[in-house]
């Protein structure tokens, strides 16, 4: 299944991948759970440029670190 802004069409993988590189646009999947997969041909790389932070993978948390005193504090 095929979305290009408005227009839904069920095509074959093959005649989904020859529309994209005759129109020279990528095919990106939405939901390749769905029966069939939902695909949408878009600029990547511009979608890339004009939406830098939802490309980026997510950084890992800071690790904690736990500083112990040389002598324990005497109260």
């Amino acid at each position: 299944m095929v979305s290009n802004v408005n227009f839904i069409y069920f095509l074959s993988k093959d005649e989904a991948v020859r529309r994209a590189e005759d129109a020279e646009l990528d095919l990106v999947i939405l939901s390749p759970d769905a029966d069939p997969p939902v695909v949408k041909m878009m600029d990547y790389s511009k979608y890339r440029f004009y939406h830098p932070e939802k490309t980026r993978r997510p950084s890992p948390p800071p690790r904690l670190q736990i500083k112990r005193p040389d002598q324990p504090a005497r109260h």
